[in-house]
């Protein structure tokens, strides 16, 4: 974007940095995070080392998606501020570093970042829930992980609730009141595939997809559909929903939804249907 001002006049370096800053948290605050990134980048080929452009990138490219650059820019922005940096940004950046680094199955330095952060501000309730999560899939550290959980729930009770215990008739009748929901065609095509009911996912399999699949995925489906030809003629062995991923969503009506919203994507996914395509015949 061009900041030069009328008359030819330019405006100084801190002056130009200062209004590109405020015009990526303005993008931030509207949730604009491909214009976010796209003007902290103009800022960013200028002065590569700008710890705050650093660290608003990094924060935008997380909520794209985007875990592994996401991750990048946190360790970007944390080197060139240095451990005598601004604490809050310094907690905030190591609590987006955790996010980031547990979304690309890297579980041990998600911890590791999670408790740096905590140790700098111990009530971010979010990264105590990522700790918790991270923690339950490294074997040995449940016990760690449940308290993780209830210090995340004791400081935001609705965004963290405490998992509910399902027995596998419960999960059973979510299963089929989810798959009553679907539409005919949707639910044509798992019938006669079995549904099996798994605690979480395998993590090798996670880091198998490039970029990795994120841990907190409800379900996957076992096989792999037809190269050529319909692929409805042919159907999945099997599908997995993952109750431990499922069960944190709390309400019993939203873990039927989830459940839902799964097996509609998977069986999309088998088919080769995009999200785009999904949304152009809504």
């Amino acid at each position: 974007m061009d900041d030069e001002v009328q008359g030819g006049w330019r405006i100084d370096d801190a002056t130009r940095q200062a209004l590109r800053l405020d015009r990526v948290r303005k993008a931030l605050d509207k949730s604009d995070w491909p214009g976010a990134v796209l003007e902290v980048e103009e800022l960013l080929d200028e002065t590569p080392d700008h710890p705050e452009a650093l660290f608003l990138l990094a924060e935008a490219l997380l909520e794209l998606g985007d875990a592994e650059g996401a991750r990048d820019a946190y360790q970007q922005h944390l080197s060139a501020a240095g451990p005598d940096g601004d604490k809050a940004m310094r907690a905030g950046a190591l609590a987006g570093l955790a996010v980031a680094r547990f979304e690309c199955v890297e579980l041990q330095a998600a911890v590791e970042a999670a408790r740096a952060s905590l140790a700098i501000a111990p009530d971010l309730g979010e990264t105590h829930f990522y700790l918790g999560l991270a923690l339950e899939r490294i074997p040995g550290k449940k016990s760690e992980a449940v308290q993780s959980f209830i210090a995340a729930h004791r400081l935001d009770p609705e965004a963290y609730p405490l998992p509910v215990q399902f027995s596998e008739a419960q999960w059973n009748a979510m299963v089929a009141e989810a798959t009553s929901a679907l539409p005919d065609a949707v639910r044509t095509f798992w019938k006669g595939v079995p549904v099996l009911l798994v605690d979480l996912p395998d993590l090798a399999e996670l880091r198998a997809i490039d970029p990795p699949l994120t841990p907190t995925v409800s379900g996957l489906y076992d096989g792999v559909p037809p190269e050529e030809g319909d692929p409805s003629t042919e159907k999945p062995e099997s599908v997995r929903l993952f109750t431990g991923n499922l069960a944190r969503l709390g309400a019993r009506e939203t873990i039927v939804a989830e459940i839902g919203n799964t097996l509609l994507h998977e069986a999309f996914n088998w088919l080769g249907v995009t999200d785009d395509e999904v949304a152009e015949e809504a």
